[in-house]
């Protein structure tokens, strides 16, 4: 979850913000390389979208969007974001980060408009990572989820708990 203090406001500025009478809404969207780092503001080419987030799903964030730009489908990642303003101030809200499948076009329009399906990060996890993945004992459990975040491609930092990050596994241990 993302902290309400944003934008030199502190959290009880935003909580007036969002609840004001006179607020605008803008919607805009980040290209991303697969290191989750900003390449650039692809705002124009975003015709709109949704995004929905479900915990009973195998992957429990995904967004539909139009886009008016060919990506590297399957590579490319985007960052939809929003912003509320009240004219004095405005506020940021991004809405995660989501690899783009392969998307359905519609030819014959200029720009070419693809409506395209993302999924959030977690959906990287679900592909094999080689034949077999070993972990050899003494390494502790927290490194072992680090290495494999890091070989799924994932890109991202993880924050995990430390309270036991000193415990090490007892034995290798072998997934095929």
């Amino acid at each position: 979850m993302q902290n309400l203090a944003r934008g030199g406001l502190n959290a009880d500025a935003v909580r007036a913000l969002l609840t004001a009478d006179n607020v605008e809404f803008a919607a805009g969207l980040d290209l991303l390389d697969t290191s989750n780092t900003f390449v650039a503001d692809i705002s124009d080419d975003f015709d709109g979208g949704s995004i929905t987030h479900d915990s009973f799903a195998q992957v429990a964030g995904d967004c539909s969007l139009k886009i008016t730009r060919e990506l590297v489908w399957g590579k490319d990642r985007v960052r939809p974001w929003m912003t509320v303003s009240d004219g004095v101030n405005t506020v940021r809200f991004d809405q995660g980060v989501f690899v783009m499948t392969t998307p359905d076009e519609k030819r014959g329009e200029d720009p070419i408009t693809y409506s395209v399906t993302g999924y959030d990060l977690c959906h990287l996890l679900q592909d094999d990572i080689g034949d077999t993945y070993v972990v050899a004992s003494g390494t502790t459990y927290l490194q072992a989820v680090r290495d494999v975040l890091t070989a799924s491609g994932v890109g991202s930092t993880a924050l995990l708990a430390g309270d036991m990050g000193s415990t090490t596994l007892p034995y290798t241990m072998v997934w095929a």
